[in-house]
């Protein structure tokens, strides 16, 4: 199919479009994956602070899987790391919030590899349905935020934001043939991020600042159907404990002394002398980790739904 048949193809379907229903439920692994927008989430917190907040006796667990560069088609990870489908699986995910479709944009070279790309999003979100057997995980496809425009030395946004319009017109297409829930980012913030503005929303045109991030995750709430929780000095006291938890978590899953863990140097691999065991150091790291988990939830229930001491 042409490049040109395929954007009529998204004129056609794209205003008709509505997302799936979703609601969490108690117990909830919710995990995040993707690329930068993804694993910069971890930093802010907001988007899991205000869903805590907003369900306070849900006893919501998240983790971060976010990787720069990531793409639904290229994942590379270091050697005997683990891909992302055997980490879904030891995190057991119940929930997959995936974020895709800014470094798709220029990967797929541009507006004449949306077929290529629809292709592969189905693919990948088909296998991660795969993940858990019987009680495969609950999927929300999220699309990436517009360009913004800072102005010289930095490149005009205009031309991005039009390529990135049909990406997202292809994520919302391939979301409604999968039923799955869809966030749309991208059309709310465009016009605004077209044109230089202050405060700026992100910190070099494509990553969010603290405040961007803040902005995104009440999006994220209201296209899930949920309100957002008001920002209070208390609401802001438990993102801390988030981004702590976050930190921890990070520390395990990606360790700076992977190479004992996984790498050359793990003592399981006979071919190298010297691996050191870690077994208790990491024991001791994911009793810490679920300790602030638990932490976390009691002092949700001290919160009211929006956020505010009772």
């Amino acid at each position: 199919m042409a490049s040109a048949v395929f954007l009529l193809y998204l004129a056609t379907l794209v205003p008709n479009l509505a997302g799936a229903s979703f609601s969490f439920q108690t117990g909830d692994r919710v995990t995040f994956i993707g690329n930068t927008f993804a694993e910069r989430m971890r930093f802010d917190g907001w988007f899991e602070t205000m869903l805590l907040a907003r369900f306070p006796n849900h006893d919501l667990v998240f983790r971060n899987l976010g990787w720069s560069g990531d793409t639904v088609k290229l994942r590379p990870r270091p050697k005997d790391f683990g891909d992302l489908f055997t980490h879904l699986q030891r995190q057991r995910a119940d929930v997959i919030v995936a974020c895709f479709g800014m470094n798709e944009s220029f990967d797929y070279d541009g507006e004449t590899g949306l077929e290529a790309f629809a292709n592969d999003l189905r693919t990948f979100l088909r296998r991660l349905r795969q993940l858990n057997g019987e009680s495969a995980p609950r999927i929300i496809l999220v699309s990436p935020t517009p360009m913004e425009n800072h102005g010289a030395p930095l490149p005009e946004a205009g031309p991005r934001n039009r390529i990135l319009a049909s990406y997202v017109a292809t994520m919302q297409i391939v979301a409604r043939e999968l039923e799955l829930p869809f966030i749309d980012l991208f059309n709310p913030w465009r016009k605004q991020f077209d044109h230089p503005r202050q405060p700026l929303l992100t910190i070099n045109g494509m990553h969010l600042t603290e405040q961007g991030y803040y902005q995104a995750a009440r999006l994220m709430l209201e296209a899930l159907g949920e309100q957002a929780p008001n920002d209070s000095a208390k609401l802001n006291d438990l993102r801390q404990s988030v981004v702590r938890k976050n930190r921890a978590f990070f520390d395990l899953w990606r360790a700076v002394n992977g190479e004992y863990i996984y790498g050359r140097r793990n003592p399981r691999d006979s071919s190298f002398p010297g691996g050191i065991p870690l077994t208790g150091e990491l024991a001791t790291l994911e009793e810490k980790i679920l300790a602030m988990d638990a932490a976390v939830h009691q002092h949700c229930r001290r919160l009211n739904l929006d956020g505010r001491e009772p």
